[in-house]
């Protein structure tokens, strides 16, 4: 399957990097990076100072699989502020490294690109040690594995095979 990674206001090179290594773990995915240029301004709320992420997935969404990438930050009522957000219907989904900066970017990066890609291929939050755990914090990202658990890969294989 082909999974588009878009590139918006952010560093590609950190991109091309995360995405390196997830196309080592998950061989069934294709996934291809494209720099594109949404006008993500209009998702901007200047009283929080941060852009609202379901306004960028609904810009951003053309029918493709897709994640996008942004360094800005990002927020969704009532959360102070999400690492990601996935609309499955969409089958777009936004995340944003800004708060996941640090020596472990790369890593904190792989994981909320893989955890919002379970979101669109029908995946919830899971309890288990796996990428599909919630996470409020930098530090929760750091305690969860960049893999699913066997019951969400096992879900994943299953809407992968059911998907024309």
């Amino acid at each position: 399957m082909i999974v588009k990674i878009s590139v918006v206001r952010a560093d590609e090179k950190i991109v091309e990097k995360a995405v390196e290594k997830l196309e080592n773990i998950y061989p069934f995915l294709d996934f291809e990076i494209v720099k594109e240029n949404l006008p993500i301004e209009r998702a901007y709320d200047s009283f929080r100072d941060q852009y609202v992420a379901s306004k960028i997935v609904r810009m951003g969404a053309n029918g493709y699989f897709k994640v996008i990438v942004t360094s800005v930050d990002l927020y969704e009522n009532p959360l102070n502020f999400v690492f990601g957000l996935a609309i499955p219907l969409l089958r777009t989904a936004v995340v944003s490294y800004f708060r996941l900066v640090g020596e472990n970017l790369i890593l904190r990066l792989e994981k909320e690109i893989m955890h919002e890609l379970g979101h669109l291929f029908g995946l919830d939050h899971c309890n288990n040690h796996c990428v599909m755990r919630f996470s409020n914090s930098v530090y929760e990202v750091d305690l969860k594995p960049v893999r699913f658990c066997e019951k969400c890969y096992s879900l994943i294989l299953r809407f992968l095979e059911n998907f024309p």
